[in-house]
């Protein structure tokens, strides 16, 4: 699992975020990795670079998709 983090963020200043480097990093993880997680912070555009990215993205804040994970780990990772 691959944990991407913001540091050091500035309260009320806009922060330019390089979304062609995050891009090619997260295909990079996706390649390696079955699970990779975005985060960060509000309204940054995480769910949109999903969307593009990787279309058939699972979204765990669906709560059947986050309870079958947990419950079937290996049969989530298979579909």
């Amino acid at each position: 699992m691959i944990f991407c983090k913001v540091r050091n963020l500035i309260p009320n200043y806009a922060q330019y975020v390089d979304r062609e480097k995050i891009s090619e990093q997260v295909l990079l993880n996706l390649d390696k990795y079955p699970i990779v997680f975005l985060i960060g912070p509000r309204q940054s555009g995480k769910t949109t670079l999903c969307k593009i990215l990787k279309p058939d993205y699972a979204n765990l804040e669906d709560i059947s998709l986050r309870e079958f994970a947990g419950s079937e780990p290996k049969g989530f990772l298979d579909t």
